[in-house]
């Protein structure tokens, strides 16, 4: 089990006091913002601190991949292209990027066309150029589902995995999101198993953005699920803030005994 944690969940301590966070509560790398991996001093220190990056968050909004221009849709893939290259050459295993938040952008030419079917044949079409551009990299480009007052399009990890075995490139993958999933009042362990072996990434927090073991979701039942699909990711833990690291680090043991009640 390879624990990380978002580093907004760290609020404003310095990112060498973010480490040392991270350390004293058992986990094993962070989640870090691209704002904050593309500062020269916070790359050296995290050189220096044996803490690997298990994601960086691309924070890419607008100009997106399913922006309304055309102009504005390829400003975004070199965006999410250079982007990759900075979270491989810190060694991150994911680029989480979500396709779009909020509303539609484009529109659909119904009845021939949905506004689903131009977004996916859109959103497929660049992934497909970001893959063959990164194709030499390591970082997976993660494409995140989230719930439906996050985004309008992709709230379900299994359509986000069949996108990615469409597009057939070990660049581009999807994750699931207790979180989201809970919202969207999804079977958590059933979409482990639809994702399959697109699943390149877990995200973990319990309800309402709680610590796990905070709330109602039984993680018993998700880490068996992980361990049945044979996962050996990362599974990051994107909660709220944390004042007091001793509890990050009950939530951290309630995950490593297994989550038991």
């Amino acid at each position: 089990m390879r624990l990380s944690c978002a580093e907004q969940m760290l609020g404003q301590r310095p990112i060498g006091d973010k480490l040392d966070v991270v350390r004293e509560a058992g986990l094993d790398g962070i989640d870090l913002r691209m704002a904050t991996v593309s500062e020269p001093s916070v790359r050296d220190r995290l050189a220096g601190s044996g803490v690997p990056i298990g994601a960086v968050y691309s924070q890419l909004r607008e100009p997106g991949l399913l922006s309304a221009g055309a102009a504005g849709r390829a400003a975004a893939v070199e965006r999410v292209v250079e982007y990759a290259k900075t979270a491989d050459a810190v060694g991150a295993s994911n680029l989480i990027l979500v396709p779009v938040f909020g509303a539609a952008r484009l529109r659909g030419f119904e009845p021939v066309l949905p506004l689903h079917v131009v977004e996916t044949a859109v959103l497929m079409g660049n992934l497909a150029e970001i893959a063959e551009r990164i194709a030499d990299l390591s970082v997976r480009v993660t494409i995140e589902p989230l719930n439906h007052d996050e985004t309008h399009f992709l709230t379900d990890p299994g359509v986000g995995a069949a996108i990615c075995d469409a597009i057939g490139s070990p660049r581009i993958a999807t994750m699931v999101d207790t979180y989201h999933c809970e919202r969207e009042g999804q079977d958590i362990p059933e979409m482990i198993t639809a994702v399959g072996d697109q699943l390149a990434l877990v995200h973990l927090s319990d309800s309402d953005r709680r610590l796990p073991g905070d709330g109602d979701i039984d993680f018993g039942a998700v880490l068996a699920a992980l361990n049945e699909h044979g996962y050996t990711g990362w599974l990051g833990l994107e909660c709220r803030p944390v004042d007091d690291v001793e509890d990050l680090r009950r939530g951290v043991r309630h995950l490593r005994e297994g989550a038991r009640p």
